[in-house]
C-alpha cells in the first residue's frame, strides 16, 4: 500500500481546496534544492525534540514530556538509524497525534494497533502500536532528496490516513497541517545561509 501511487487523490473535496498558499510557495530554491549534507544523530534528536516538546505543550500533554528520549530512541532503532526517513515519519506522527495526547508507556490490550487512520487519534496507543506503524511506514520505501519533495509526500499520506472531508472545519485543518510540515521540514533540512544542506544518509 503506497500512499504516494495507489491514485487515491482527487480534487473533488466538498471543504478541503486542492491548494493552498504552502503549496505554492513550493517552488522557492531552498525547497526545490537537493540536500548535500547528511542529518546526523545529534542534529535530528535535537530537533525532533523541538518537535515533539513544542507540540506536546501546544496540546497540554505536559506529562508526555518524560517519555520523548524514549520515544526518539524507539523510533531511532527501528529506522536503523536512518534519520532522513525519520524526520518524516517524526513530522507526520506528532502531527497525527496531538502531540502523543493518548500515548501509554505500557502497551495494553485496549491500545490501537497501528496510527495511520483517521480515527487512531480516538485510542490510546503505546510503544507497539508505534513500531507497528514504523513497519508499515517502512513498507513505503519513500524517497525524497528536497524539502519540495518530503513535503509532498507528507501531504499525500495525511490525506490518505489523516483528513477526513466531512466538515466545514476540515479545510483549515488541511491548512494548518501543511503549514506545519512546511515548517518541520525547514527546521530539520535547513540552516542559515545554506539553502541546500542534507542529502541522503
Amino acid at each position: 500500500l503506497n500512499p504516494i501511487e495507489d491514485g487515491f487523490w482527487t480534487p473533488k473535496y466538498k471543504h478541503i481546496k486542492e491548494n493552498h498558499v504552502t503549496d505554492l510557495t513550493m517552488n522557492s530554491k531552498i525547497c526545490l534544492a537537493n540536500f548535500t549534507h547528511s542529518l546526523t544523530k545529534e542534529s535530528f534528536l535535537s530537533k525532533s525534540k523541538e518537535i515533539l516538546i513544542y507540540q506536546m505543550n501546544k496540546r497540554k500533554n505536559y506529562d508526555k514530556i518524560k517519555y520523548v528520549n524514549h520515544i526518539l530512541n524507539l523510533i531511532i532503532s527501528n529506522f536503523e538509524n536512518d534519520y532522513k526517513a525519520a524526520s518524516l515519519f517524526v513530522i507526520y506522527i506528532t502531527f497525527a497525534t496531538k502531540g502523543f495526547k493518548n500515548y501509554v508507556s505500557r502497551h495494553r490490550k485496549d491500545c490501537i494497533q497501528y496510527l495511520l487512520s483517521p480515527s487512531a487519534i480516538l485510542f490510546i496507543f503505546s510503544d507497539v502500536s508505534l513500531v507497528n506503524t514504523i513497519n508499515i511506514w517502512k513498507g513505503f520505501n519513500l524517497e525524497f532528496h528536497n524539502i519540495k519533495t518530503g513535503y509532498e509526500i507528507l501531504v499525500s499520506i495525511g490525506f490518505r490516513f489523516s483528513f477526513v472531508d466531512e466538515h466545514e472545519n476540515a479545510d483549515r485543518f488541511v491548512f494548518s497541517y501543511k503549514k506545519y510540515v512546511k515548517h518541520c521540514l525547514k527546521k530539520f533540512f535547513w540552516t542559515e545561509g545554506a539553502s541546500h544542506d542534507i542529502i541522503n544518509s
